[in-house]
């Protein structure tokens, strides 16, 4: 094997150590993902959940509708500002906020507007309805 410069194999040897920190980090972060994904999957049948909300940050609300005025939502308990261009759909169809009612299963992303500290609706999907 050739010589390597001065402080080549160290450098080597770092960047090896890296590459294998973040391949460690990636497969972590897959393990958490998956359960994550089983723990909304569970949420979504029991009881309505809230994901952590800091401001300037996206989440997701899902949770049925208890109340409904021209400019918010109220789901899962949260007061959500609901912009009149915020996009709405059911089963893969757009649909006008006007036709969300208040017994309807909701999954909102949301964004936490950091200046008024309040969350507002950037997409809305009905995902049952409450008959």
């Amino acid at each position: 094997m050739p010589d390597a410069p001065e402080g080549g194999m160290k450098s080597m040897v770092k960047s090896l150590c890296l590459a294998v920190g973040l391949l460690g980090g990636l497969a972590g972060g897959a393990v958490l993902a998956g359960f994550g994904l089983a723990v909304v999957a569970r949420a979504a049948q029991n009881l309505p959940r809230l994901a952590a909300v800091d401001a300037g940050q996206q989440a997701i609300v899902q949770g049925m509708v208890s109340a409904k005025s021209a400019d918010s939502l109220v789901v899962a308990d949260q007061t959500i500002d609901t912009p009149a261009t915020t996009p709405c759909e059911k089963d893969g169809r757009r649909i006008m906020l006007s036709d969300i009612v208040v017994g309807d299963w909701l999954k909102v992303t949301v964004y936490r507007d950091p200046a008024h500290d309040r969350l507002q609706a950037m997409a809305i999907e009905v995902m049952a309805r409450q008959d």
